[in-house]
């Protein structure tokens, strides 16, 4: 499941993972990390996921996430940029 992300598609989370737009696609971003694991046995720790300005990537990033393995979720380290998923931590609720 993706945090803000409507049934199929869409929705306030950030919900580009590289299907069909010009989303980076080195192996740690989008659909590019499930690519290595299903060719090259490497599973994604947290593939990054996009969120466009208005749904329009020509508009620009407005934010990105880590996607975190159930039951982690992505947290704030509390510093930094909060719309930048470098600065997100998977983390368990404990």
């Amino acid at each position: 499941m993706v945090p803000g992300m409507q049934h199929c598609g869409g929705g306030p989370g950030a919900t580009s993972f590289g299907l069909g737009d010009a989303a980076r696609t080195d192996a740690g971003h989008e659909v590019a990390s499930l690519v290595q694991w299903v060719e090259n046995g490497q599973a994604p720790d947290r593939p990054i996921a996009t969120k466009y300005r208005d749904g329009d990537e020509t508009k620009g990033v407005e934010m990105t996430r880590p996607l975190c393995a159930y039951p982690k979720f992505a947290k704030y380290s509390g510093s930094g940029d909060p719309n930048a998923a470098a600065w997100f931590a998977c983390k368990s609720e404990n």
